[in-house]
């Protein structure tokens, strides 16, 4: 990220061919090589050309693979072409940016449709509730992560940000699933990225969905208190998801401009696990940062109205993250993206 916080020179990677496993067997070295040195994770080649693959599922027959990144589509080999080019982008900045140490297997596989009777069937295999008009997705996990998407927008380049952004995430710091704010707020930070002519990720603003929604409540001034949001568990969190994501994106996103080395510090102690639940990460920001979490609060609040209310009159049709469409129905999921 050329100007934002996670931009370090790269460690040294300790390729070791695996014929076994098809793929590069790739071990991190980090900051802290004496914790990590035995940390083994299966990241993919970067490759910068395209080749068609083998037809993974008849009902996807357009198949395009760029390195261990693999897309499949019914809607044009150009559509394939185009999104497995950017998600090989995504698996690679994420692989060896410094983020994450670790990942969920040594490829991954999106599956692109806008026949809804195609994705009914991934819905059958790996089953969520979809609520029509917001984003529709699923993931299968086994050996790898293989996605199922109705594109919301084309190119639907944020979707594959947003989340992979959490796959990466879990295989490092699977604490996060238990207050999601920190998940969430990062899978929303990057999924208002672009990728520079080098491949790194340039995020300039929030997403409009960010802006819009932390508008919206604190119009109403019904913003959680940053305390309260921080410390929400998993199912209060994802019933009230507009609020919880949108505050979550803003607060990270204030974090990442205004604390850059505090949050690249967090990444590498993450990665190390040295930080291993939502308490720790709260301390370590509070001691590094200097400020406790009401004057976090008032910071981050301040700092997010500078982004202006991106309309006039509400709008229900925003492109919405998975999460928020699949709890409010108020029902125990199998799967939260």
């Amino acid at each position: 990220m050329s100007n934002g916080p996670c931009r370090r020179n790269l460690v040294t990677l300790v390729v070791l061919v695996s014929l076994a496993m098809g793929a590069l067997q790739v071990t991190l070295p980090s900051v802290r090589a004496e914790a990590v040195a035995a940390t083994t994770v299966y990241l993919p080649l970067i490759v910068k050309s395209s080749t068609s693959a083998v037809v993974l599922d008849p009902d996807y027959p357009w198949v395009v693979q760029y390195g261990h990144a693999t897309v499949s589509s019914d809607i044009s080999w150009h559509f394939s072409d185009e999104h497995a080019r950017h998600l090989s982008r995504v698996w690679n900045y994420y692989a060896y940016s410094g983020l994450f140490a670790r990942s969920r297997g040594n490829r991954i596989e999106f599956y692109y449709t806008y026949d809804e009777q195609k994705f009914n069937k991934a819905l059958a295999r790996c089953p969520t509730i979809v609520i029509p008009g917001a984003r529709m997705l699923t993931a299968c996990y086994s050996d790898i992560a293989r996605w199922y998407v109705i594109p919301y927008t084309t190119p639907d380049y944020g979707t594959q940000l947003h989340e992979v952004s959490h796959d990466f995430l879990y295989a490092t710091f699977p604490e996060s699933e238990d207050f999601p704010w920190f998940k969430e707020g990062s899978g929303m930070y990057f999924e208002g990225g672009t990728f520079n002519a080098t491949d790194q990720l340039i995020v300039n603003q929030p997403a409009s969905y960010c802006t819009y929604w932390f508008h919206h409540y604190r119009n109403q001034g019904t913003l959680l208190p940053l305390a309260t949001l921080v410390t929400t568990s998993k199912s209060p969190f994802l019933a009230d998801a507009s609020r919880t994501y949108s505050q979550s994106c803003m607060f990270f996103f204030y974090l990442m401009r205004n604390h850059a080395s505090v949050m690249e510090s967090l990444f590498e102690r993450l990665s190390d696990q040295t930080i291993r639940d939502n308490a720790a990460v709260l301390d370590f920001m509070q001691s590094q940062t200097g400020m406790t979490l009401a004057q976090l609060a008032t910071a981050y609040e301040e700092y997010a109205l500078g982004y202006p209310y991106p309309w006039e009159e509400e709008q229900t049709d925003l492109a919405l993250p998975c999460s928020f469409w699949e709890v409010t129905q108020s029902v125990t999921l199998t799967r939260h993206c």
